[in-house]
């Protein structure tokens, strides 16, 4: 696939340049494992499950939640909104992560995150394509976050069993299949350039 002007000349430059981060971040970790010694990372809140909005009965009433004229959520609920669609979108069974982009996303999953959703909070016609949509960008983000965190240019026998406890292994090992492959590599390549010039 050739790759758009813009970034012809760029593109070897942020090659090499993933090689050198990779190259030393490797490293890092082999001397980490030979002194016995591991990285701590900076401490972060812990995954929000959501277990109370997962496990609410159904005849319950729905959370209401207000909107504005352009179905975005206000008001003292939004926050536990929100933070419902991110676990939805953390959830392999509602948001498999081994689907390539978001408009690839099968309807009917969009439509079963949807109507999850509507058993549990207020949401009017005027809000579903944002409810919809804010699960796209955290179902986005999500994803990349694993990437970051998990994923390295070696053999995926090495990294098969290093994930998210909320990933299903299945479609894991179909993401590092994925990220292996030179088309992967250059649309990663292709995105951050655009990035940067995006930015320039």
């Amino acid at each position: 696939m050739a790759l758009h002007k813009r970034c012809q000349h760029i593109y070897p430059i942020i090659t090499s340049m993933f090689h050198g981060i990779y190259n030393m971040a490797l490293f890092f970790v082999l001397k980490g494992s030979a002194s016995g010694h591991e990285t701590i990372g900076k401490e972060s809140r812990g995954p929000t499950y959501m277990s109370d909005i997962w496990g609410r009965p159904p005849n319950l009433p729905l959370i209401s939640v207000e909107y504005n004229e352009f179905g975005q959520p206000i008001g003292g609920e939004k926050s536990k909104l929100c933070h419902f669609l991110g676990s939805i979108a953390r959830n392999g069974r509602y948001c498999p992560i081994d689907v390539n982009n978001w408009r690839a996303m099968p309807k009917g999953k969009k439509d079963d995150m949807l109507e999850f959703v509507k058993a549990r909070f207020t949401i009017p016609i005027i809000a579903e394509k944002w409810v919809v949509a804010s699960i796209g960008v955290k179902w986005r983000s999500w994803k990349h976050y694993l990437k970051t965190r998990y994923w390295a240019d070696v053999p995926i026998e090495h990294l098969i069993h290093e994930r998210d406890d909320r990933v299903l292994e299945d479609q894991w090992i179909n993401c590092l299949t994925y990220w292996i492959t030179e088309k992967a590599k250059v649309y990663s390549s292709f995105s951050l350039c655009n990035d940067i010039s995006f930015k320039l």
